[in-house]
């Protein structure tokens, strides 16, 4: 007669865990190859006071003007000087309570 039992939960989480430290260490043998990055990324303040910024996009043709999207449903209109003349657009009426 054959052994009907199933695999232990704890089973599953040791093999999900041993196969989550096998890739992240995987991972970091490729990050670590000594290889120079092919280039380097920096990073400049364009506005602050945002509760949680999601994006920031240049509207086509206007290089001067910056829109910033805030995850509390507004976008406010970034000058380039880092000023805030006023809101794009404000949708925080329709925005869900989380």
């Amino acid at each position: 007669m054959a052994d009907r039992r199933g695999v232990s939960r704890r089973t599953v989480l040791r093999t999900g865990a041993g196969l989550g430290i096998g890739t992240t260490l995987a991972g970091c043998n490729l990050l670590s190859s000594g290889k120079e990055p092919a280039g380097s990324v920096e990073t400049e303040l364009v506005a602050d006071g945002f509760t949680a910024p999601l994006g920031m996009v240049v509207p086509p043709g206007q290089p001067d003007h910056r829109l910033v999207v805030d995850q509390t449903g507004t976008v406010e209109e970034v000058a380039p000087d880092g000023d805030r003349p006023g809101q794009f657009l404000d949708v925080t009426d329709r925005m869900v309570d989380l």
